[in-house]
């Protein structure tokens, strides 16, 4: 992620813990049960909802009950005559409170049942005008106003009741997470705080090399799976496509082979573990593949504000920038700076939280090129301070990104790329200069530079000069990034629901219609052959085979037939 705001302020260090096999089975073994549950949603039974509707009958049946006893009571307590109450309890507003209600006073009437008196503590006349006190303490006091006010309102005691009684028993379901590590856990992190909240039971598949996924945690419970496969991929570089939209042999060949290369990753590391759990709770027969392409739900952190448009299916939903949310006040020394900065305003660079250090050559380069700007400088740095380092530059080991780059006086973010800090930038408009280092940055700018809110340099040949004209360039009021960035805030604000409320409804949804089948296409049921209509085209090339066959075998008849009558004739 771009910056340090997605973890809490008071999280703890991340460190990673040492699991032995015999923990890992221990964990598997206790969410068993969250495997079954899932094997018998598909079968369209589910223990847990029964459970629930008992509940809720059996309390449905005791709210009946409580009703026909209050009608009992009322009309017993109070048959059309008035009873006046004279209290003498020291907790005034309840005695007010009796004193004003036209149904507590009267000048006569029957004693209360014995029963309820001996509960509520006190003696009625029925003669005089007084009440003689039994209990002067304020339980009392309490007990009896909410009896005689229950006892008042049989009708409305008995919807609250009911609504109580239909409320408690509104449970949860339970969902299993396999989370991507790094910045999407911290994604993830958010939706699963908010489903824990609305009593969702929540288990998280995690790696025993996580970074940011604890195996404690009081949102979900976790199962550890042992897993050190990165010298597989160690120092192999990654294959990008920068968008191009070229069609030349040689940018087909390179796709093709990252792709190949996907694959590889996916089958032969990525997949091993995970397909051990696939076959001890679901069986040999399912493939880990298969079951993640017959996912009832799909929550993609992009949205077409940011992303080029495509087809895709109902069961897909676009949740980018769902973590998204208002600035709040800067500490008192960091706002102090902001505010020093007068009309130029600030620069601010962050490189998030997975890069340290970033050398003494690069970090001399960007210091010299701060130090040529009238902005001010917030610079999240790590490691040592670079020897041309400007007055009007502030390096920090941490910031609140989301709350600067909100404040009025952040005029450009200098940041790598990541999908994080880009929504945060468009959140709150301002514009980005990225340093794309690896994985998905790259595409990232080249998209919000498409948009013209962002440019992006190459860290292999950045100079003090280049960069300092880009920073320049895009600070310049006469541009249109600004104005570019703002209008995509303005899209993205302006939304009929929330990022985060469409994910919580979506996956809700989809838990009360057991998957929500009629989202899904069936395409990833059929063969690979099938997929791809190689059967299709085996078929039609079959019938043209034969098609050319018989016309060739037609031709060759009439040609003889008529080589035949030619000589028939001579002869």
């Amino acid at each position: 992620m771009d910056g340090c705001t997605s973890r809490g302020d008071n999280d703890p260090p991340v460190t990673v813990p040492t699991f032995t096999p015999d923990d890992f089975r221990v964990a598997q073994e206790e969410d068993a049960s969250v495997c079954k549950v899932m094997t018998s949603r598909r079968r369209g039974q589910n223990l847990h909802d029964k459970e629930k509707d008992n509940q809720q009958g059996v309390l449905f049946v005791l709210s009946a009950c409580l009703f026909v006893l209050l009608v009992v009571c009322w009309c017993s307590v109070f048959p059309g005559v008035l009873l006046q109450l004279r209290v003498s309890w020291r907790a005034a507003p309840a005695s007010c409170l009796l004193e004003r209600h036209p149904s507590f006073v009267s000048s006569g009437g029957p004693p209360l049942l014995p029963g309820l008196r001996s509960v509520v503590g006190y003696t009625v006349s029925t003669t005089t005008t007084t009440t003689t006190t039994a209990n002067n303490d304020n339980v009392c006091n309490s007990l009896c106003l909410f009896l005689a006010v229950m006892a008042s309102y049989p009708v409305l005691t008995f919807l609250v009741f009911f609504s109580a009684a239909l409320s408690s028993t509104c449970d949860g379901g339970k969902v299993l997470v396999y989370p991507v590590d790094g910045s999407h856990w911290l994604n993830m992190k958010i939706l699963l705080e908010l489903l824990h909240s609305r009593g969702h039971e929540i288990t998280v598949i995690r790696s025993s090399t996580s970074w940011y996924i604890s195996e404690v945690s009081p949102y979900y419970t976790s199962i550890t799976i042992a897993q050190d496969h990165s010298h597989h991929i160690k120092g192999q570089d990654f294959m990008t496509s920068f968008l191009k939209r070229s069609i030349e042999i040689r940018r087909r060949e390179e796709n093709v082979i990252s792709h190949i290369m996907l694959v590889y990753m996916h089958y032969f590391v990525v997949n091993p573990p995970y397909q051990a759990v696939c076959d001890k709770y679901f069986g040999a027969d399912v493939n880990v593949m298969s079951l993640m392409q017959g996912a009832d739900l799909w929550l993609i952190r992009t949205d077409f504000i940011f992303e080029f448009p495509r087809p895709t299916m109902p069961n897909v939903v676009y949740i980018g920038g769902f973590q998204g949310k208002p600035s709040k006040p800067l500490p008192a020394d960091l706002e102090d700076f902001m505010q020093s900065s007068g009309e130029h305003g600030v620069v601010v660079m962050s490189l998030g939280t997975l890069l340290g250090d970033l050398g003494p050559e690069l970090s001399e380069i960007i210091a010299s090129a701060f130090a040529n700007l009238p902005q001010k400088v917030v610079w999240r740095h790590i490691g040592e301070r670079p020897t041309s380092l400007g007055n009007n530059t502030m390096l920090v080991k941490w910031l609140p990104q989301n709350d600067i780059l909100g404040h009025p006086k952040t005029k450009l973010f200098m940041s790598r790329g990541g999908t994080n800090g880009i929504y945060e930038a468009i959140y709150h408009g301002v514009p980005i200069l990225g340093l794309p280092l690896i994985f998905d940055q790259i595409d990232n700018f080249v998209r919000m530079k498409a948009r013209g809110a962002a440019e992006m340099v190459d860290v292999t040949t950045l100079d003090v000069e280049s960069l300092t004209n880009t920073l320049k360039n895009i600070l310049d009021p006469t541009k249109a990034y600004k104005e570019k960035i703002q209008k995509l805030s303005q899209l993205h604000h302006d939304k009929p629901m929330k990022p985060i409320d469409s994910a919580l409804s979506w996956m809700e949804f989809v838990m009360r219609h057991k998957g929500a089948s009629h989202l899904r296409t069936e395409s990833y049921k059929l063969p690979w052959y099938a997929y791809h209509c190689l059967d299709v085209m085996a078929v039609f090339a079959a019938c043209g085979l034969i098609l050319m066959s018989l016309v060739w075998v037609s031709c060759r008849c009439v040609i003889r037939a008529l080589i035949r009558a030619t000589k028939s004739k001579k002869e």
